[in-house]
């Protein structure tokens, strides 16, 4: 019998020890402060995580904490490996299904000297040095981190980048891979990389974090104002699920940048809206670029729109890709592209060198909106444009796809150059399938412009151009295979509201190539429905349903 209690006894404390505490902080607590329960809750964050070890879990009410009580700029919330912190409670809560996040915030703030004044604020305000996958942050505003130190000491410190979170590991921390989930990260600066995230791979120690529903909101630095990833690993990616960046600002990479040189980085990007950031050089959604290592960015299902670039050097109001190594680097399915802004003198909507890009069930809606919100291309004000896309030293595969690409002058709206950043004379291929081209009828210009060793092919595919020699210029290679429809409008639903929908009536419905799509394995539409109805699929982005007779 005594053998059976300490058995039952020895059970209870390995699943205790396995699931953990709960340990609870509020800001308003007036219990004895221990954390054991909301009553006598800690009252600030840093003490529950000096409490905390593997497998606990924390919770924290509404209200506003910060590092530190002092002013002493390099204080930082270190989260603990394998515990999992919650924010968003009222203070009464028995159950986490019970909290609401969005209506309670819980703000992880910077602001720890004159409130206001950001030139004292903490360097960063969350910092992850060790964590693994039962590593959590979920619920929390993570707010005015200033990492602006002037003094000397590495750039990519946590006092000069990451003013909202630093994620780097050091030596004998393994893979970090912490989810950071139901979170705000907004209005954090870093003199030099990722202002609102900063993360850093290293031989020793990779950052593949999992970001899902965050917004990055109206941070900034000199590169990656929202985030800046920095390398990776052999065996995880980084991933952004149902993210927004929004609002973010940079030299490059203003919404975020990908740099990748060690290890064979993956960024994958899935329902994520890239919005109105700002880069006065490269890349003012994003910017990436990686060297001998494979590196790939992968997005899907996300929407870029009304993302800025400005000044005279800028490439890529929406994406700017410089791979000084040529590799399968970026991949699209199923976004969507419009509205961007690039103000004279800058140069492209689009920018992708040295890569192999592979879109399919994408829209590119390609129209400037330089001032007052009109969708025009004025580039007798621009002496540096060179085309909405530029494609550099790439592999650029389009299936499925829809360009609307409208601009006023005579310029050319894609130019496909295989002289890159390098200077060396390499080789562009292009090859539009499925896909619908919709110039401007305002350009005198050619749709596309070839230079010295490249190469276009088109298949399948409606272009709203008199024949093939009017699509790119003249005496190229250009080739135009079969299934190809001339100088016929589309017939979309209602291009004024955005719906790129066939009509009953286009011309390009059921007149794509079945094989193309079953060769790359493509099952849905851009809306998720079967992408073959009525025996063979449209051309452009949507599917449209076969026709009955009721």
């Amino acid at each position: 019998m005594i053998i059976k209690y300490i058995l039952v006894a020895l059970l209870l404390f390995i699943s205790s020890a396995i699931h953990g505490q709960i340990i609870f902080v509020n800001a308003s607590a007036t219990g004895n402060n221990d954390g054991s329960s909301w009553e006598h809750s800690f009252t600030n964050l840093q003490d529950a995580l000096a409490a905390a070890a593997y497998g606990d879990t924390i919770w924290v009410a509404a209200g506003a904490y910060t590092p530190t009580s002092t002013t002493i700029r390099t204080v930082s919330f270190h989260l603990v490996d394998g515990v999992k912190i919650f924010g968003g409670f009222t203070g009464v809560e028995t159950q986490l299904s019970q909290r609401d996040w969005e209506a309670n915030p819980t703000i992880l703030s910077g602001d720890i000297g004159v409130p206001g004044d950001s030139t004292d604020n903490s360097y960063t305000v969350v910092t992850i040095e060790k964590a693994d996958s039962t590593t959590v942050l979920d619920g929390f505003i993570i707010a005015y981190g200033n990492a602006d130190n002037q003094g000397s000491g590495s750039s990519t410190g946590p006092t000069k980048s990451g003013g909202g979170m630093y994620i780097v590991g050091t030596t004998g921390s393994g893979e970090l891979r912490p989810v950071i989930r139901n979170c705000r990260i907004e209005h954090n600066h870093a003199r030099y990389k990722g202002g609102g995230v900063y993360m850093k791979s290293s031989t020793e120690s990779a950052a593949t974090p999992y970001f899902e529903q965050c917004v990055i909101f109206e941070n900034s630095a000199f590169t990656g104002g929202g985030v800046y990833i920095k390398d990776g690993s052999d065996n995880y990616s980084t991933v952004m699920n149902n993210c927004t960046i929004e609002k973010n600002q940079a030299l490059s990479g203003g919404g975020l940048t990908f740099y990748n040189y060690t290890g064979n980085k993956n960024l994958k990007l899935s329902d994520c809206s890239i919005l109105e950031n700002m880069a006065v050089g490269e890349g003012g959604g994003i910017m990436q670029e990686s060297g001998a290592n494979s590196a790939l960015l992968e997005m899907s299902n996300c929407i870029f729109k009304n993302n800025i670039g400005i000044g005279s050097a800028t490439e890529g109001a929406f994406l700017a890709t410089f791979n000084f190594v040529f590799s399968e680097s970026y991949k699209v399915d199923s976004c969507v592209f419009e509205e961007y802004c690039i103000q004279p003198p800058s140069w492209t909507a689009m920018y992708i060198e040295s890569s192999a890009l592979k879109s399919r069930r994408s829209t590119f809606n390609l129209n400037s909106t330089i001032f007052f919100n009109q969708s025009i291309f004025d580039i007798q004000n621009s002496s540096f444009f060179d085309g909405s896309i530029v494609v550099n030293e790439s592999i650029f595969q389009i299936v499925n796809s829809y360009f609307s690409l409208n601009s006023k002058g005579e310029g050319v709206q894609i130019l496909i150059d295989p002289n890159g950043l390098s200077g060396t004379l390499g080789t562009s291929v292009v090859k539009i399938e499925n896909s619908i081209l919709n110039p401007s009828k305002d350009s005198s210009g050619q749709i596309i412009s070839l230079r010295q060793g490249s190469s276009l092919s088109l298949t399948h595919s409606l272009v709203n151009v008199p024949q093939c020699d009017s699509i790119a210029t003249p005496g190229t290679n250009v080739t135009c295979g079969p299934g190809m429809l001339y100088n016929l409008d589309p017939m979309f639903l209602d291009t004024a509201a955005g719906d790129y929908r066939l009509h009953p009536c286009s011309p390009a419905r059921d007149a794509g190539d079945n094989a193309i799509i079953d060769s790359l394995g493509i099952l849905t539409d851009i809306a998720g429905q079967p992408r073959i109805q009525g025996g063979t699929v449209d051309m452009g982005a949507w599917e449209s349903e076969a026709f009955s007779i009721k």
